[in-house]
């Protein structure tokens, strides 16, 4: 009876190191499109790209709903595979739909605009994915998702950058990159799906159609509502200092920018690592009123990222000039001092991730909704102000500026929630309501 456990324990630590090796190497991958591109073309076409990105990722990932999350821990499968296929299906063609009347409405020259649209038609293709790794996760089978975001992160950027060396032209590399995706969702993950629904045919049918019920379509958009607001707002505060520069300063500083941001991505998923990593023993010491362990482990958390946030920082203000000559073009080491405040982000962000990792272990969702819509504002009213007068390392305070509102917002929050809770401990009240303490995912 005492062995029990242990299989569950490794098949945990094994589902988390995939899940980090999956994420880290998609990661790499997409970090270096921007450094094939920085290298292959002109930071003009480069900015085209970036632009893409800035305009079909907030819409994408608003369509998306989180549905992924909702799926993967829907213990009672109130809801089919189906019905979320099919949900996923309509707001994926309904964010394609919003791209292609901004590319082609917006004020954006004809090649940018299919530029954009084709960034778009990529990102549909990932969102299709991300359905089915919402089906392996709920299976926990988290290999499947980490072997699916490897080849799609490898295959996708040798493509992109092969077809760009022998085209030199963007749109044609990201057509080739949409092409290996659709190519890797159909081999891989389509086919991992059908195993998995075929041995469950009593309980779901094993159907691979997208299926949709009006009244059952409808009630889980609302569910996922939030969760989708959540997600736009995160992904709006990471492409507001893009929008500015862009607007002020033109597509090729656009590139330039765009190409050191994406450093942040290294030390950010370290961050988001650590948090999801702690976020279920956060949740057990908050349900168990252990507030003291909660309290420490949150600390001991800071204390790890501020190591590599420091280090981050350091490399920056006395080797920037240098690391960017040799990552991208002598072109991008001239802007080392806008690399040091997008390092500074990048470890606010860092701390932020952690203490929203926590805030989310003590069951508080919708206090998060205007907590990352007042760091949005923030950082979009600071790029309004020090853009026009400071260029790039204007968007980069603000950003950073932003990153530091969230992180204190985070700490309030959370010292607020621990304090209430230590509060009710003392009270009949907590007593006679004791599902206020369980935290998500532990109601089994």
């Amino acid at each position: 009876m005492n062995q029990e456990p242990a299989p569950l324990a490794r098949s945990l630590s094994a589902n988390f190191w995939w899940f980090f090796a999956g994420n880290a190497a998609y990661s790499f991958c997409q970090w270096m499109i921007l450094v094939a591109l920085a290298k292959l073309v002109a930071p003009l076409m480069l900015g085209k790209f970036a632009l893409g990105l800035a305009v079909a990722g907030p819409i994408l990932t608003f369509s998306n709903l989180q549905l992924r999350a909702i799926q993967a821990t829907d213990a009672r499968e109130q809801y089919r595979f189906s019905e979320y296929f099919g949900l996923r299906t309509i707001t994926t063609a309904a964010g394609l739909l919003a791209i292609a009347l901004i590319a082609f409405l917006g004020r954006f020259q004809p090649g940018t605009a299919l530029i954009v649209l084709a960034v778009g038609m990529a990102k549909a293709v990932e969102c299709f994915s991300d359905v089915f790794y919402g089906l392996f996760q709920h299976h926990e089978d988290l290999k499947r998702i980490a072997v699916s975001m490897i080849l799609r992160g490898l295959m996708g950027a040798a493509a992109l950058a092969a077809v760009v060396y022998l085209t030199r032209d963007v749109l044609w590399g990201t057509l080739a990159m949409m092409a290996v995706w659709a190519v890797v969702w159909a081999w891989h993950d389509f086919r991992w799906g059908r195993r998995m629904l075929a041995s469950r045919r009593a309980t779901d049918g094993g159907a691979l159609r997208p299926h949709c019920e009006t009244a059952r379509s409808w009630t889980l958009f609302k569910l996922a509502l939030p969760l989708g607001i959540v997600m736009v707002l995160v992904a709006l505060n990471g492409n507001i200092p893009r929008y500015f520069v862009g607007y002020n300063m033109g597509e090729e500083n656009l590139g330039v920018f765009s190409a050191m941001a994406y450093a942040m991505v290294a030390l950010t998923g370290v961050g988001e690592a650590l948090g999801q990593s702690a976020a279920p023993k956060l949740a057990r010491y908050f349900e168990n009123g252990q507030i003291a362990q909660f309290r420490s482990l949150v600390g001991r958390l800071l204390a790890i990222i501020a190591v590599p946030g420091a280090a981050a920082i350091l490399v920056a203000r006395f080797g920037g000039s240098t690391l960017l000559g040799l990552l991208y073009t002598p072109r991008y080491a001239q802007h080392a001092d806008v690399f040091v405040w997008l390092m500074v982000t990048a470890a606010a962000t860092c701390v932020a991730l952690l203490l929203s990792s926590a805030v989310t272990a003590a069951r508080q969702f919708r206090i998060q909704v205007p907590m990352f819509t007042l760091a949005a504002l923030t950082s979009a009213v600071g790029c309004y102000f020090l853009v026009p007068v400071a260029g790039m390392r204007g968007a980069a305070i603000a950003a950073a500026i932003g990153s530091t509102l969230h992180v204190l917002m985070a700490a309030g929050v959370l010292a607020w929630v621990l304090l209430s809770h230590q509060a009710r401990q003392l009270t009949p009240f907590q007593q006679a309501r004791p599902e206020t303490c369980i935290a998500p995912g532990l109601e089994a």
